[in-house]
């Protein structure tokens, strides 16, 4: 997984958000893959500081530690983005690959500055 840039023609936005995705926003921290280079990426910010922009998002899943009725906390489906982030706790957050990274058969590491 390359989890940095490395190039610095980027926008230091960019970088940031890369480097420290904030996770209160889950576009952030969404990983990414690039079909090209068979290479995933942390999140989105990740794959463009490294010239990826055509990349495929993994698909986010919330799964509940505890029951609990949405609907019971909230009068509307707009209010039910509120609940979500109070229960934070209470909540797990994965990430499912798109079927074409499952083809590949490819370890797991972190890459960091300097790695080719």
């Amino acid at each position: 997984m390359v989890t940095d840039c490395f190039s610095e023609t980027f926008s230091q936005q960019t970088t940031n958000k890369c480097r420290k995705p904030d996770p209160e926003h889950v576009a952030e921290v969404i990983p990414v893959y690039s079909e090209y280079t068979q290479r995933i990426y942390k999140n989105k910010f990740c794959a463009e500081c490294n010239g990826e922009f055509n990349v495929i998002l993994w698909t986010p899943i919330i799964v509940f530690n505890t029951r609990f009725s949405l609907m019971d906390l909230a009068s509307t489906p707009a209010k039910l983005y509120t609940p979500v982030l109070e229960n934070q706790k209470q909540l797990n957050l994965y990430f499912i690959p798109p079927p074409i990274v499952m083809n590949y058969r490819t370890g797991c590491h972190d890459r960091g500055p300097g790695d080719k």
